[in-house]
């Protein structure tokens, strides 16, 4: 089993990226470094300053490079002998609309294919908290920080910079009608109140919750990662990526949060092999 002896954080960002690795590659051997421990690098959040709120595990992150470019820095590392740990994060994912795994949930409810993806409650047609707002729903629609918009073809609830998304029904309710027409307060209340998500006060979680965050984290969703198929569905590209042998370890971040986490190191193990070090938080 690869066993690292002298390691250097890299933490990835839109400032340093791929190509600010490269570059320091000769530092790195000058030093002395046998291996990096690299933070998250699949897409994140936008402007991201840590990589650990995930939007998609099954993509590169933009912000910091390509595929090709990390396949290409996988090689100059090799040629340098310096060996690579990957952090990965399956506890929890952004809760974010650009998350589109959840969006999906949001748009669909129950019958999302994502829905028992994530550690949420929508029994018995409980609606999934979107804790966002910076007052009540009604205040907010009230002073019109909250309102209906229509993008690319499709509508959403517009708060800030996020647009969250409207189920079928709305969708058609709202073909057709121009933008005078859904500015009225009273039709933005009717499309809130009709989704498979309830948005509310971000103040309302300090004493009830109907999804797993990530400590007191609104904005970081848990995964019901200890299901297999859940499982294969998040790691599908870092194994790829194991088997074109980018990484040579995996550092697991806040696996104390998972619901079985042995049960899970023992699947991991399985799936990347017995030379993989991996490493917990």
């Amino acid at each position: 089993m690869f066993k690292p002896t002298s390691t250097y954080r890299i933490q990835f960002h839109k400032d340093f990226n791929f190509k600010s690795l490269n570059n320091i590659i000769p530092y790195l051997q000058k030093l002395g470094i046998d291996t990096i421990y690299a933070s998250p690098i699949f897409e994140a959040v936008e402007g991201s300053t840590h990589g650990y709120d995930v939007v998609n595990p099954l993509r590169v992150n933009p912000e910091i490079g390509t595929e090709e470019e990390l396949l290409e820095i996988s090689t100059r590392l090799k040629a340098a002998k310096i060996s690579w740990i990957q952090d990965i994060v399956p506890n929890h994912m952004a809760f974010s609309p650009k998350n589109k795994w959840l969006m999906d949930v949001l748009r669909n409810g129950s019958k999302s294919k994502y829905a028992s993806f994530f550690d949420i409650d929508i029994s018995n047609d409980q609606k999934l908290m979107v804790p966002f707002l910076g007052s009540d729903l009604e205040d907010a629609i009230e002073s019109s920080a909250l309102k209906l918009i229509k993008n690319k073809g499709e509508y959403f609830l517009n708060n800030g910079d996020s647009n969250w998304p409207l189920n079928i029904v709305s969708q058609e309710s709202l073909a057709g009608k121009n933008d005078d027409e859904i500015i009225d307060k009273q039709l933005i209340k009717e499309i809130a109140n009709e989704q498979f998500y309830r948005l509310c006060n971000w103040q309302e979680t300090n004493h009830t919750i109907n999804y797993r965050r990530f400590f007191t984290v609104n904005a970081l969703i848990c995964l019901n990662i200890q299901d297999q198929e859940n499982f294969d569905i998040y790691h599908e590209y870092i194994l790829e990526l194991f088997k074109k042998e980018i990484f040579q370890g995996l550092r697991i971040d806040h696996i104390d949060g998972l619901y079985d986490p042995k049960g899970y190191l023992d699947r991991l193990r399985k799936a990347v092999g017995d030379e993989v070090y991996i490493v917990v938080e």
